[in-house]
């Protein structure tokens, strides 16, 4: 939706002035004053703190921001853990990381998380530009909560590998089984 990107991009920049994406053939948006309900506040004209704020962006309803709530960390302490962005979360962290790109992190997190940023830079179709920014925005966080599990084994004298995401349920203790895949 063209307010949702204007307002964001207005939130975010640092000036005054309203947004207009003239690649966008269709009405121009942006506001210095946004509202939520009968609240109104300034434009803050930072980068997002909370993803609570993201409520008041105009275009924002509660199904877009109930799934960005799951995938998007807003503020220094809250990168996005490359070992679990999304292809879709890859590319809105760069103009310079297409889909291809995208599929490409997450095809080689398949076979091994990834263990530092620097791992990144290795990737076929990885630009300088594309590093910088994934560097700004997310990080490799081995202390997440989720973890990528490999396990290989003979079942019927057929061998069997596969990668599983597992997290630890803070309520039960137990380990909840998010995502298998045989590779």
């Amino acid at each position: 939706d063209y307010d949702l990107i204007a307002a964001l991009i207005d939130w975010t920049d640092k000036d005054d002035k309203i947004t207009n994406l003239t690649t966008i053939p269709t009405k121009p948006s942006g506001s210095e004053r946004y509202s939520v309900g009968p609240m109104s506040r300034s434009c803050p004209s930072r980068p997002v703190q909370d993803i609570s704020e993201l409520r008041w962006l105009p275009g924002m309803n509660a199904a877009i921001y109930n799934r960005l709530e799951t995938e998007v960390h807003c503020g220094l302490e809250n990168r996005i853990d490359l070992n679990y962005a999304s292809e879709t979360v890859l590319q809105a962290l760069s103009s310079h990381i297409d889909p291809v790109l995208a599929r490409i992190v997450v095809q080689r997190r398949q076979v091994a998380p990834y263990n530092s940023m620097e791992e990144l830079s290795h990737l076929p179709g990885m630009s300088t530009a594309a590093f910088e920014d994934l560097s700004r925005w997310a990080e490799v966080n081995l202390k997440s909560p989720q973890a990528q599990i490999k396990a290989s084994g003979v079942f019927n004298g057929i061998q069997c590998d596969l990668i599983a995401q597992i997290q630890r349920n803070s309520t039960t203790g137990s380990v909840d089984v998010l995502h298998i895949k045989e590779i």
